[in-house]
C-alpha cells in the first residue's frame, strides 16, 4: 500500500512520538527533516528499512506483478467496498456481501477506535518485542501520549508542518519518485494508477 507522503510522514511521527521519543524534544518539523527527508532512503541491505518515496518507488515498480496487488491508501478509503472484492479476488477468498458489509463494519475508524476494540490496533504486540529488544520499559509507546494506527477525525492531515519541510518533501519527491513514473505529484501518480490498474474499478 503507498499513500500520499506528506500525510504519511505526519502519521509516521505520531506513531512513533512518545514511544522512541518524546514529543515534547522533537516536534513534527525536525522529526519530518532529519528522519524521514535526510536519514532514511533506499535500503542499503535487507536489515535497513527503506524511506517513504522508495518504499513507493519500489511498489511503483512491481505494479505490473502478477503477485502484488498495489493499492492506493486514498482510493481504499474512498472505494473500500470494491477494494474489499478485489482483495478478495486477489486472495482468493470467497466473498459475498455480507462478507464486504462485514469488512466495512470492521474496518471503520469509529469501530476500531472503540475502547473495547483500541487494544486490537495499537501495535502493543509488535512494541513489546521491540520494547525488549531496544531495552526499553516492556510498555513504551503504549501509554497516554503514544498512538497507534487509528487516529480518528486527523487522517495524516499535514497543515500542521512547515512550508520548509513541505518544500524538503516536494523535493524527495521530484529526487525519487519523478524519474522513476514520470508523475510530479502524489495526485499525478493516483491519476497514472487509476489509468493503469482501476479504470474499471469504479
Amino acid at each position: 500500500m503507498i499513500r500520499d507522503p506528506i500525510k504519511a510522514a505526519v502519521s509516521f511521527y505520531h506513531f512513533l512520538g512518545n514511544w522512541f521519543f518524546s514529543k515534547d524534544e522533537i516536534g513534527i518539523d525536525e522529526f519530518i527533516q532529519t528522519f524521514v527527508c535526510e536519514a532514511r532512503g533506499e535500503p542499503k541491505d535487507y536489515t535497513e528499512n527503506a524511506g517513504i518515496f522508495h518504499v513507493i518507488k519500489s511498489y511503483y515498480e512491481r505494479r505490473s506483478d502478477e503477485r502484488v496487488m498495489l493499492v492506493c491508501y486514498e482510493n481504499l478509503v474512498r472505494h473500500k467496498r470494491v477494494h474489499t472484492e478485489k482483495l478478495a479476488e486477489f486472495l482468493g477468498i470467497p466473498c459475498d456481501q455480507d462478507l464486504v458489509d462485514l469488512v466495512e463494519q470492521l474496518s471503520s475508524k469509529e469501530w476500531m477506535a472503540a475502547p473495547e476494540n483500541a487494544g486490537k490496533f495499537d501495535e502493543h504486540f509488535m512494541k513489546r518485542a521491540i520494547n525488549e529488544k531496544c531495552g526499553l520499559d516492556i510498555n513504551a509507546g503504549l501509554g497516554p501520549g503514544s498512538t497507534g494506527k487509528v487516529r480518528v477525525g486527523k487522517g495524516g492531515s499535514d497543515d500542521v508542518i512547515s512550508d520548509q519541510t513541505r518544500a524538503m518533501l516536494e523535493q524527495r519527491w521530484r529526487d525519487v519518485i519523478e524519474p522513476a513514473t514520470g508523475c510530479d505529484t502524489y495526485g499525478a501518480l493516483l491519476d497514472t494508477l487509476r489509468d493503469e490498474l482501476y479504470a474499471d474499478w469504479w
